[in-house]
């Protein structure tokens, strides 16, 4: 009942309850950390249900059903924690990262509607008719789509290299973004100078507009995923104790002991009269000599 340290080693020990006989002496043994983890390692048995369903069933046997089942549910309790910390940490660092990009990307929006405005001001309004407007809204969506790609890319960085397959496809779908950025500017480069300054500013607050609400948005849902602390782990079943043992089978294990004793004790008994040799009976006496030749019988213990 009360705990124990040992000096030096860092070692505790509390005996909660001991039945034994009085004088009894019992040798406590200590195991290393890589022993004991590599002995749980070897003892559970981990395994998918159903294919690709997401569903993991995690199994362990052992001679202490209470140890069992609590190693089970600290195993399951510490692999939501792990998750749940991992995923905080990977908003945390998304979110520091859009902290510092947000109030740049506040200043270029403000700065584009100034210039826009006092173009306008200046110049009057242009007219442009529907072909224009739907190049310049592709031109805007696909600038829009790059910066979104540059920045994922930036984020990604921080974890992966290039040669990662996530990177490998956001430099792919960056070059094809460009590719289309190109081609636009080239159908706008036939308007009117005019007209021309005028979509580039509109353009520009208009990138500038989007990439700061997406970026705005992205940073409010990390904070609430940062504040409410939910991962994407879930336990579906938790361990209990088994009202009875499922192994060994007791009346199994006697049947077969006895099935094995009768068969063994048989083949035993053959073998042995086999190899001893000899003759144990009268009759074949009198059957090689063809007389009676024994007249008495030694009993044979």
């Amino acid at each position: 009942g009360a705990l124990a340290h040992q000096d030096g080693d860092g070692v505790e020990l509390q005996v909660e309850s001991l039945r034994a006989q009085p004088g009894g002496r019992f040798v406590v043994r200590r195991t290393t950390r890589l022993a004991a983890l590599e002995q749980l390692q070897n003892a559970l048995q981990i395994s998918e249900q159903g294919k690709q369903s997401g569903v993991i069933a995690v199994r362990l046997q052992g001679h202490d059903a209470q140890q069992v089942a609590a190693t089970l549910g600290q195993i399951g309790a510490e692999y939501m924690r792990q998750n749940l910390a991992r995923r905080s940490e990977e908003a945390e660092k998304t979110l520091a990262f859009l902290d510092q990009q947000l109030p740049a990307l506040k200043d270029q929006l403000e700065q584009a509607e100034l210039r826009y405005n006092g173009y306008r001001g200046s110049h009057g309004s242009v007219n442009i008719d529907q072909e224009v407007r739907i190049a310049l809204d592709s031109l805007a969506a696909a600038q829009a789509r790059r910066s979104a790609q540059v920045q994922r890319r930036a984020e990604l960085l921080g974890r992966y290299t290039d040669e990662h397959p996530l990177l490998r496809a956001l430099n792919a779908q960056a070059r094809a973004s460009e590719r289309e950025i190109g081609a636009l500017q080239e159908r706008i480069a036939q308007l009117p100078l005019l007209e021309q300054e005028q979509s580039r500013l509109a353009r520009e607050v208009k990138v500038d507009t989007d990439l700061y609400t997406a970026l705005l948005n992205t940073a409010q849902q990390l904070r609430l995923v940062a504040v409410g602390r939910v991962g994407n782990v879930r336990l579906v079943d938790a361990p209990v104790v088994p009202e009875r043992a499922l192994l060994p089978d007791r009346p199994l294990i006697v049947v077969l002991g006895l099935v094995t004793g009768l068969f063994l004790g048989t083949v035993l008994a053959f073998a042995s009269r086999a190899v001893r040799g000899g003759i144990d009976a009268p009759a074949r006496i009198d059957a090689l000599l063809g007389a009676h030749a024994v007249q008495a019988v030694i009993p044979h213990s």
